[in-house]
């Protein structure tokens, strides 16, 4: 019987790049539709729309 741990799982590099682009766009993404949110209602009224 074997007694040899398994090895550990590979994680390349490039999959970890990767992985943090994507994490760093998402942040990026999310941060820029709460600041267009938050300023929506200054612009409806700068610009006197309504709702409807």
């Amino acid at each position: 019987m074997d007694t040899t741990p398994p090895p550990a799982p590979h994680f390349p590099r490039a999959l970890a790049r990767i992985v943090a682009t994507v994490s760093v766009g998402f942040v990026v993404t999310q941060l820029d539709v709460t600041i267009v949110n938050i300023a929506l209602a200054h612009l409806a009224a700068d610009l006197r729309l309504t709702v409807a």
